[in-house]
């Protein structure tokens, strides 16, 4: 079969003797394929057509997956939002990509209520939809935590109704797939398009970094489905190249390492944040973590005390998976740079996928030399195909589409890429750049340092940075004074701390990511 649609790289690339794993109960892949033909005939049945939407409004599941397979073998695109996203919002949001029905879960509304404006389909989900003999329960508990009457449609209904429907194809490779919101290169908040030929070619670039069969095996998804590295990578990449899934529909550290040993997981990719919590756990232990095969994190700054203890940690009981660092953004499906056995350099987020190419360009736009900080530019055929009623953030240079991506950083000389940054997160001071990324990292090697972020403020009509730290309680002296007698001395001047605030966490954002915002607008 010919690979358009996310729909055919499926059928092409997945184990039909494989399963799904939803709370912990294994659901048969060959199910769950019939489940998306099923809810394909039945959107049709409901009049949706080609380039026609339908808002996804759940957490990682097994609706939300087959929802999206679903789409793309017809042409109709996936809105896919946080799940605990405002209802204003939502609507907002389904106003913006036009959105011609809804799928929500009963158990995380406390009204259907919230829905009696509504004129489109309304299907509603529950976990007990994939549970078996459990069903009843968790079906109670749908019906106590959501009340209220909205003219909706159960999902296994929905998908019963399309029995004897039009099992025929329509989708394409440059149809609208999915759209999802995206933090925009420049900071500000934009819903993104993404097709079938930019997800599919994500999953080709990924096949190069593979070093054996992978079938069978488990891959843990534990990053959203709402965000492009959580869909591409854990689940469309997983599933295409024979993988089961287990699925984690709320990041949870120790539930995530009991499925690990549980399921015998090969395959994990995640964001800082949950490695940080996972290793921190007394079960990130035992011999089953010699399982693990390929670990990848991307999505931030992942701190080098965090990979250096998971790593360590694997090592110690007889395993040879190393935390890879990795780099993306949704705009390029996640994905476009990553450290491989193969290839591997301390201190780099790796070398780029083939068929990508990476340029890095200073202020005036002219592409730097090795070794120069400035603006990462990103050409792969995993390119988003821009934002919704907003353009998109591509320059063309040697005659090819280039993303900016708005992060800072340089290729060294053997072709690894280095992030250095945020550009909006560049102080100017004096008409020279200070980079509060690179003080970070200075800081967190420190010992008894867990985490830091380097806010400027303006004091007196002068720039000046203090740093928020966690670290260890009988630490903290040391750390202060390693701060101010050990790391400014090696800082230009203008990059200096001049305050220290300890603090027992920083504010992370909905993504997992720490929120400078939150911490500047409290004010020094």
């Amino acid at each position: 079969m010919k690979e358009n649609t996310c729909y055919d790289k499926l059928i092409n690339g997945v184990n039909e003797n494989g399963t799904i794993v939803f709370y912990g109960k294994k659901n048969p892949m060959r199910a769950f394929l019939m489940d998306v033909d099923l809810f394909a005939a039945a959107l049709k049945k409901r009049g949706f057509e080609k380039g026609d939407v339908l808002s996804v409004y759940l957490p990682t599941s097994l609706q939300a997956i087959v929802a999206f397979y679903a789409c793309s073998k017809i042409g109709v695109t996936a809105n896919i939002v946080h799940p605990l996203m405002p209802f204003a919002a939502l609507k907002e949001n389904m106003k913006a990509v036009g959105a011609k029905g809804l799928m929500y879960y009963d158990a995380t509304l406390s009204s259907r209520d919230v829905f009696k404006d509504f004129n489109g389909i309304l299907i509603e989900c529950s976990v007990a939809d994939y549970m078996g003999a459990l069903s009843p329960f968790y079906k109670i508990y749908g019906l106590y935590k959501c009340r209220g009457n909205a003219k909706n449609t159960s999902y296994r209904a929905f998908l019963k109704s399309g029995k004897n429907g039009d099992f025929s194809q329509y989708g394409g490779a440059e149809d609208i797939v999915v759209t999802m919101h995206s933090g925009g290169t420049d900071g500000t908040p934009k819903i993104l398009k993404i097709s079938n030929r930019a997800l599919n070619a994500l999953v080709d670039n990924l096949l190069f970094l593979k070093d054996h069969e992978t079938k069978g095996e488990y891959s843990l998804v534990m990053l959203p489905v709402f965000h492009a590295f959580g869909l591409g990578i854990s689940v469309h990449y997983a599933l295409t190249d024979g993988y089961n899934l287990c699925l984690a529909s709320r990041f949870n550290a120790r539930r995530a390492n009991e499925y690990i040993k549980r399921f015998n997981v090969t395959f994990v990719a995640g964001v800082p944040v949950m490695f940080k919590k996972m290793i921190a756990e007394k079960n990130f232990s035992g011999h089953r973590l010699k399982k693990l095969k390929q670990v990848w994190c991307g999505g931030d700054v992942l701190p080098e005390n965090t990979l250096k203890t998971f790593d360590e940690k694997v090592r110690n009981v007889g395993g040879t998976a190393r935390l890879m660092r990795g780099y993306g953004l949704s705009e390029v499906c996640g994905a476009c740079a990553a450290n491989s056995y193969a290839c591997y350099k301390d201190g780099s987020v790796g070398k780029p996928f083939e068929n990508t190419t990476i340029k890095i360009i200073g202020d005036d736009g002219q592409v730097l030399n090795n070794g120069e900080i400035g603006e990462i530019l990103v050409s792969t055929a995993a390119e988003f195909s821009g934002y919704v009623n907003d353009g998109d953030c591509k320059i063309i240079l040697d005659g090819k589409p280039f993303v900016k991506t708005g992060d800072l950083g340089y290729v060294d000389d053997d072709g690894y890429l280095f992030v250095s940054g945020r550009k909006k997160r560049t102080v100017k001071i004096n008409a020279i750049n200070v980079f509060p990324f690179e003080t970070e990292e200075k800081i967190r090697k420190l010992c008894g340092v867990k985490d830091c972020a380097v806010i400027d403020f303006e004091r007196n009509g002068r720039i000046e940075f203090t740093a928020y730290v966690v670290a260890e309680n009988e630490k903290r002296s040391a750390v202060e004074k390693e701060i101010f007698d050990v790391v400014n001395p090696s800082l230009i001047k203008y990059a200096r701390v001049r305050n220290v605030k300890f603090v027992e966490a920083l504010p992370l954002t909905k993504m997992g990511k720490i929120d400078f915002n939150a911490l500047k607008s409290k004010g020094d």
